[in-house]
C-alpha cells in the first residue's frame, strides 16, 4: 500500500447523497486530540493552553504542544487520512484553530479535504457549555469556517443532542438554523451525534417533519461513537425501534444515512493505561477493560492495536474515527490500517442457530480478522470475546457495555442552577435578541 493511500469506503454513492463525499478512507482523524479537555489526568492540564471560544484565537501558536498538534496532523493529511472530525467544544475552540494552522502551512485543494464540525457545545462552564439556540447555531458555523480558514464545512453535525433541554428545542431552533447553514452553502450536508442510540433514533424520525415532504431525513450522516469495539457493538444489535428490532447500523442503510463510528478504544478503556478521570463508564466496565489489557499484557499483545483492527472490520461503517495527538499516533493508525488492508472479501463464518446478534457478530469479525492476525493476537481475541469466561462475559450477561448516556445529561442539568427549564427558556429568548 502505498505511503499516502488509505483503503476507501463507499459513503456518498453507497447512499446516493450527492452532498456527501463519493467514498472516505477506512479510518479518519478524531480532533478532540488537539485539545486540553481530554487529558488523562487532572495534573496534565496545561493552563497555557486553556481557552475559551471568544479568546481561542489567542491560541500561543509557538506552544511546544500546538507545534506538535500542527505536525501531526500534517502527517495525518500526507499519509492520506484527509477526513477531519472537529467541533468548537474540542479545546472549546482550541482544535479548530489548530486546523487552521495547520491548513496554512500545506496549502492544500480543499476539494482534497472532509472537514465536519459540530454546534451546540462550547464552554467549559456549565452555563455556556451548551446553546442550541437558533442564533449561537448560525454564529458557530460562521466562527468554525473563519477559525479553519476551510470556505465550507462538508458535514454540519448537532453535537451531543442527548444534552438539550429537550427536543422541542432542537426542532424549533438548532435544526432550522442547520439547514440555513446548508442553503447558505456554509456546510454541503447536516449530521447527528451523540451517545444515546435511542436519542439518534428520535431525532432522525422527528426531523422527517422538517423537511419538503415531511417524510425524508433532513440529515445526511449519522456518528456515533463507544458503541461499535470489543467490549460494544451496540451499533450493530442494539434496537433503537419501538416498534420492531432494528438497530442503529439497519436504520442508517434503511434510510440512506452515511455511518461513522468513532471511539474504537472506547476513549480509553481499552488501552493499557489506566482509563481517563474524565471516563463516564462504570467501574465494572473500566475493570473489565483492564482485566482485558492484562490479558493482553500477558501474551505481549497491543491491546490498542487489536481493538483498532476490531473495528475496522465492519463494512457497515463508513469511517472510523481514531484520535491521534502525536505522530506516534498516526504511525500506529497507519499500521493498523496497512494490515486492515490484507484482509480479504471472506465468506461470513456460519452463523445459522445463533440468536444472539452479538455473538453473530463477534464470530463474524473474528472469522475476518483471522489471516491477519498473530497467533497471539488470535489467542487473545478469543479469549476476551468468550462469553463464558472472558473478561466481558457479566458485562455483556448484566447488559452493562454502555453507560447511561441519557442519565448522564440529567445529571449535568441538575447541577446547573434552573436545570433543563431555565435553560430552555434562555436559550429561545437568545435568538429573539
Amino acid at each position: 500500500m502505498p505511503a499516502n493511500s488509505i483503503p476507501q469506503r463507499s459513503f456518498g454513492k453507497k447512499t446516493k447523497k450527492q452532498n456527501l463525499p463519493k467514498a472516505v478512507p477506512v479510518i479518519g482523524l478524531g480532533c478532540s486530540s488537539f485539545a486540553n479537555n481530554f487529558v488523562d489526568k487532572e495534573d496534565d492540564i496545561d493552563t497555557e493552553l486553556t481557552v475559551r471560544q471568544r479568546s481561542a484565537h489567542l491560541l500561543n501558536e509557538t506552544h511546544p504542544k500546538v507545534q506538535e498538534w500542527v505536525e501531526t496532523l500534517q502527517l495525518a493529511i500526507a499519509s492520506g487520512i484527509n477526513l477531519l472530525d472537529t467541533a468548537p467544544w474540542y479545546g472549546h475552540g482550541s482544535s479548530e484553530i489548530v486546523i487552521g494552522l495547520t491548513l496554512k502551512k500545506l496549502e492544500i485543494d480543499r476539494s482534497k479535504l472532509v472537514i465536519n464540525t459540530k454546534v451546540g457545545r462550547y464552554d467549559a462552564e456549565p452555563v455556556e457549555q451548551f446553546d442550541f439556540s437558533y442564533d449561537m447555531t448560525i454564529q458557530s458555523v460562521k466562527r468554525s469556517i473563519e477559525r479553519m480558514g476551510c470556505e465550507y464545512i462538508n458535514v454540519l453535525q448537532l453535537h451531543d443532542p442527548e444534552f438539550s433541554p429537550s427536543v422541542d428545542l432542537l426542532m424549533a431552533e438548532t435544526i432550522p438554523a442547520m439547514m440555513e447553514c446548508k442553503r447558505r452553502g456554509w456546510a454541503k450536508a447536516l449530521g447527528l451525534t451523540g451517545y444515546p442510540l435511542e436519542m439518534h433514533y428520535e431525532i432522525l424520525e422527528r426531523a422527517k417533519t422538517l423537511s419538503a415532504t415531511k417524510d425524508d431525513s433532513i440529515f445526511d450522516q449519522v456518528l456515533t461513537y463507544g458503541h461499535f469495539n470489543i467490549h460494544n457493538q451496540n451499533l450493530c444489535t442494539m434496537s433503537i425501534n419501538p416498534n420492531h428490532d432494528q438497530s442503529l447500523m439497519e436504520y442508517c442503510e434503511a434510510n440512506s444515512l452515511a455511518l461513522v463510528a468513532a471511539a474504537p478504544l472506547s476513549m480509553g478503556l481499552l488501552t493499557h493505561d489506566n482509563p481517563p478521570f474524565w471516563h463516564p463508564a462504570s467501574d465494572f466496565l473500566k475493570e473489565a477493560c483492564q482485566n482485558a489489557a492484562c490479558i493482553a499484557k500477558e501474551h505481549n499483545v497491543n491491546l490498542p492495536m487489536l481493538a483498532t483492527l476490531f473495528a475496522l472490520a465492519h463494512d457497515g461503517v463508513g469511517c472510523t474515527l481514531l484520535g491521534m495527538g502525536c505522530k506516534r499516533d498516526v504511525d500506529n493508525a497507519i499500521s493498523a490500517v496497512k494490515r486492515y488492508a490484507k484482509v480479504q472479501d471472506l465468506e461470513k463464518c456460519a452463523t445459522s442457530g445463533i440468536e444472539d446478534k452479538g455473538r453473530s457478530l463477534r464470530l463474524q469479525i473474528q472469522s475476518k480478522l483471522f489471516p491477519i492476525l498473530s497467533e497471539s493476537e488470535t489467542k487473545v481475541l478469543n479469549i476476551l470475546l468468550n462469553e463464558v469466561i472472558g473478561p466481558f462475559a457479566n458485562v455483556w450477561q448484566n447488559n452493562e457495555q454502555a453507560w447511561d448516556g441519557m442519565k448522564e445529561a440529567d445529571s449535568f442539568w441538575s447541577s446547573v442552577d434552573g436545570g433543563k427549564e431555565a435553560a430552555d427558556i434562555r436559550m429561545r429568548l437568545r435568538s429573539f435578541k
